[in-house]
């Protein structure tokens, strides 16, 4: 029997942060709903084009920093609105005053992501 089941009874819960830039709502971490309310793309293939489109245009061939990083894996838009607020909070320098292989620890391994989490029944004393 694992220690959460000797201590109290946990249920599943989904958490469903919303990012805020400019009075804009966003859905984190990023998921379909986030690139349609972006770009108004439908499928997942609309989305990965229109960020490879942006990747292009920026022509970033070996980034030297954590923003360059970010803007050659997800283009301006996300950037812009999703994470370098989130990075200037985080770790309180410019993303590009930071090293290059920080976007590792970011999750940007599928378009359709969900955090889940646990909570217990009974709330926390």
């Amino acid at each position: 029997m694992g220690l959460r089941k000797l201590v109290c009874e946990f249920s599943p819960i989904i958490l469903s942060p919303i990012a805020n830039y400019k009075d804009e709502l966003h859905n984190l971490p990023f998921n379909m709903n986030t690139f349609y309310q972006m770009w108004k793309v439908k499928t997942p293939e609309e989305a990965k084009l229109k960020i490879q489109e942006q990747i292009k245009d920026l022509d970033i061939k070996n980034p030297k920093n954590l923003e360059e990083a970010a803007l050659s894996t997800v283009g301006v838009d996300i950037y812009e609105k999703l994470i370098k607020q989130y990075v200037q909070k985080q770790w309180d320098r410019h993303p590009k005053d930071l090293p290059n292989f920080i976007i590792k620890d970011f999750r940007f391994v599928s378009l359709m992501t969900t955090i889940i989490s646990t909570i217990t029944t009974k709330g926390y004393q």
